[in-house]
C-alpha cells in the first residue's frame, strides 16, 4: 500500500503535468515547470519518476490493469473497453494526451500498442500482427478523440461498441479463429 504523503505528491504532480499540456502542450512542458506548479522539490520529483516520459506513464498505469480485468478469450479487443472506461472518468488526462496530436499522445500510443500487441498475439498470424496493432490502437485514439470531443451522448461501453464494431470488421477476415461469424 502506498503511504499517503507519497500518493499525494504523485497525484500533485500528474495534475500539474496534465494542467501545464493543456495550457502549454507537452513539448513545452519542462520538469522545472511541473516542480514549480506542483510545488515540490526536484529530489522528491526524481524519486518518484525517471524524468517527464514517465510522470506522463504513471497516469496510465491503472488502464494496463484494467485491461488485464477486462480481457475476453472470445474478443480479441475486449481490453480495450478499460481504454473507453478509464478515458471516461479521466477526460483531462485524455483531452490532454489522446485529444492533441502531440508528443504525448505518441508516448502513450507506444505504450498502449505493447499491452495490446502481447494480447492480440494469440489471434493473429505474426506477419499481421504490428500491421493490426498499429490499426487498432490509432482507431481506438480516433474514437475517444471523436467522443469526448464532440461529448456525443454515449456510455464508455457504448463508445467502445461502436469501435469494436468497426474494427472487427476490418481486421475480422485475417483474425486465426473465425471472428467474423462470433462478431
Amino acid at each position: 500500500m502506498i503511504d499517503r504523503r507519497v500518493r499525494r505528491t504523485r497525484e500533485a504532480l500528474r495534475r500539474a503535468l496534465v494542467e501545464l499540456i493543456i495550457e502549454r502542450g507537452y513539448d513545452k512542458v519542462t520538469v522545472q515547470d511541473i516542480l514549480d506548479r506542483a510545488d515540490v522539490g526536484r529530489s522528491t520529483f526524481y524519486t518518484h519518476f525517471h524524468g517527464k516520459e514517465d510522470l506522463l506513464l504513471s497516469g496510465f498505469e491503472g488502464i494496463k490493469a484494467e485491461m488485464a480485468a477486462c480481457a475476453d478469450p472470445d474478443d480479441p479487443l475486449s481490453p480495450l473497453r478499460a481504454v473507453f472506461r478509464h478515458a471516461n472518468g479521466s477526460r483531462e488526462l485524455f483531452a490532454a494526451t489522446v485529444m492533441k496530436h502531440e508528443p504525448a499522445l505518441l508516448v502513450v500510443r507506444r505504450d498502449l500498442t505493447t499491452t495490446l500487441a502481447d494480447h492480440l498475439r494469440p489471434h493473429l498470424p505474426a506477419e499481421d500482427l504490428d500491421l493490426v496493432t498499429a490499426f487498432v490502437v490509432r482507431g481506438v485514439a480516433a474514437t475517444v478523440g471523436w467522443w469526448l470531443g464532440t461529448k456525443a451522448p454515449l456510455t464508455a461501453d457504448q463508445a467502445y461498441e461502436r469501435f469494436r464494431s468497426l474494427t472487427m470488421s476490418g481486421i475480422a477476415p485475417i483474425m486465426r479463429t473465425n471472428t467474423e461469424q462470433r462478431f
